[in-house]
């Protein structure tokens, strides 16, 4: 009897030796150990880049669902607009993760600073205090996907920094709406935020538009496009947000070639929206619209103007400078 227990013993070992393998081979492995990013992804070596693609197969092989899952730290600091710490500043974020859409909020210390840590594929952060505006820092960082450009390799020492700029009070504007022109191809036109009028050439207040050819050959032989400018000593700053009333310190060209293409044959209709500096150094704002018609520009535009030299570009109500016309 103990012999017949030994025997089946062994043979048990045995199959167990044999099938073991394959059993554990159905079990997925746990996900490699995450290597770190020495640069950004653009500045790795072709083997780095190979390293990394190798572990996120691997990862995503042991767990599809991996990417949703993936920590999320956040090393944040809020500065104003003279580089100091802002405290106070409400953060709200949202993540894409297994469950849909995960929510949360946080806030600035007194040196500026936040902290965010939880999961999944991404998140978008938005700062806001009442009072500021958020000028500039991106708030979209990417976690899963290393080769987006977005993605964000956290450093606490190093962290992601979000510009609040305090929104200046209102201030008497010139603001000259709805007026319109027929441009001739070469044509630049300048527009006098103070008198309101249309000119040829650059003037010492406000900026000129140029409707210029695009080149003899190839892909854009077709097209015009639009060049902006000032005069000597200002420049023009091609904005994104047509609803931002306080011009940015910084970033003028003159002139500034928008590069925006209207098809000469297509009646396409471009938009844009611009911060000027002028000759005076003033600042002052138009949002334009541009469509081509029988060889011609017509072009639309709302201009902000500040003539107490001020980047506040939002008026006074009933102020003696504002202008509707």
């Amino acid at each position: 009897m103990k012999q017949s227990w030994i025997f089946a013993g062994g043979v048990a070992f045995l199959v167990l030796l044999l099938v073991g393998p394959f059993f554990l081979s159905l079990i997925p492995p746990p996900p490699p150990i995450r290597p770190v990013l020495p640069r950004p992804w653009s500045e790795l070596t072709a083997v780095e880049r190979e390293k990394w693609m190798r572990w996120r197969i691997q990862k995503n092989a042991a767990d599809p669902l991996s990417d949703w899952k993936t920590p999320i730290q956040v090393d944040g600091l809020v500065i104003d607009e003279k580089n100091k710490p802002l405290p106070d500043v409400k953060v709200d974020w949202i993540t894409t993760n297994m469950k849909g859409n995960g929510r949360g909020s946080t806030s600035s210390g007194p040196d500026g600073r936040f902290f965010i840590n939880t999961t999944g594929k991404g998140i978008e952060l938005h700062p806001a205090k009442e009072g500021y505006r958020w000028a500039e820092g991106s708030g979209n960082f990417e976690f899963a996907n290393f080769s987006d450009s977005n993605y964000y390799n956290h450093d606490k020492d190093h962290p992601a920094v979000f510009n609040l700029r305090k929104i200046p009070a209102p201030e008497p504007v010139y603001i000259r709406r709805g007026q319109s022109r027929n441009i001739v191809l070469g044509d630049k036109i300048s527009i006098n935020p103070v008198t309101g009028q249309l000119g040829v050439g650059a003037l010492p207040e406000g900026m000129w538009i140029q409707f210029l050819p695009g080149p003899q050959n190839g892909p854009d032989r077709e097209q015009c496009y639009l060049v902006f400018g000032t005069g000597p000593g200002g420049g023009v700053l091609l904005a994104s947000n047509s609803a931002d009333a306080c011009a940015p310190d910084s970033g003028y060209q003159n002139p500034l070639d928008s590069r925006l293409m209207i098809d000469a044959h297509g009646h396409r209709q471009v938009a844009c929206f611009v911060f000027f500096k002028d000759e005076k150094g003033k600042y002052g704002s138009n949002y334009m619209e541009a469509f081509i018609e029988a060889d011609t520009l017509i072009l639309s535009y709302s201009l902000w103007y500040n003539p107490k030299g001020g980047k506040s570009l939002s008026a006074l109500p009933d102020s003696e400078f504002q202008i509707n016309k």
